[in-house]
């Protein structure tokens, strides 16, 4: 996912989101799942070189607050290397507050979940690097969430394909999540996460009649879930 900021004397943003509105997110086929954060309330940067620093070198101190996602607030602390190639490298704390979930739609649509309402806080420390990836989520906590997983049976692109078995399929074409699944280059990892609230459906279109089934007023946990196999298992 490719983050930008814009606002100020910060450069401006190509994404056609940007130009609608601030905070949304563009389903421009161009920049795929690309988000904008807009509107910077503080934007600090000190020791800001122009000579490269040594490998592993974060040499200048960042602070950011910025609104995103039509009221939602978003907060980083930590330190950065502008010159890092072939982007800025960053490692701190980072919090989020108040952020409508349903402004992630044009991301979760397109992997069948639809999300109506919800609002996210969380907490952790996240590393931005050519060589790394990673998000540590210490806390994270979803009010009021109104989501719908969609069945979506598999097209048949072609005579030939229709008629290979579904387990050669899947062998031979990968899920996209299998890319994200213990990769070298991202990591996630959540410590604490809770979904109170939920109202929480399954949408099948493809019976007839089809149906809707729901779970409301639930409250869900999830401990420990990593990206990586080696960690944690979850609960």
């Amino acid at each position: 996912m490719g983050w930008r900021v814009r606002g100020d004397g910060l450069g401006e943003s190509q994404d056609r989101c940007s130009r609608a509105r601030p905070g949304c997110v563009s389903d421009d086929s161009t920049q795929p799942n690309s988000t904008s954060l807009s509107h910077p309330s503080s934007f600090t940067a000190e020791n800001i070189r122009n000579v490269r620093a040594t490998e592993k070198e974060l040499p200048s101190q960042l602070h950011m607050e910025a609104t995103i996602f039509d009221g939602g607030h978003l907060t980083m602390n930590g330190r950065a290397d502008f010159l890092h190639e072939p982007h800025i490298a960053f490692h701190g704390d980072m919090s989020v507050d108040g952020m409508q979930v349903k402004e992630l739609l044009p991301v979760t649509r397109p992997r069948n979940i639809d999300v109506a309402d919800g609002v996210l806080s969380a907490n952790g420390r996240v590393t931005y690097a050519p060589e790394l990836h990673e998000l540590r989520i210490d806390a994270r906590l979803i009010q009021n969430l109104k989501a719908d997983l969609r069945y979506v049976e598999e097209s048949a692109t072609s005579a030939a394909h229709h008629a290979t078995p579904h387990a050669e399929r899947m062998q031979s074409q990968p899920h996209q999540s299998e890319k994200f699944v213990d990769s070298p280059k991202w990591t996630f990892y959540l410590e604490q996460g809770t979904i109170e609230n939920g109202e929480l459906g399954f949408i099948n279109t493809f019976t007839k009649p089809s149906y809707r089934l729901v779970v409301s007023n639930s409250t869900l946990s999830l401990n420990r879930w990593s990206n990586q196999q080696s960690d944690d298992v979850s609960k």
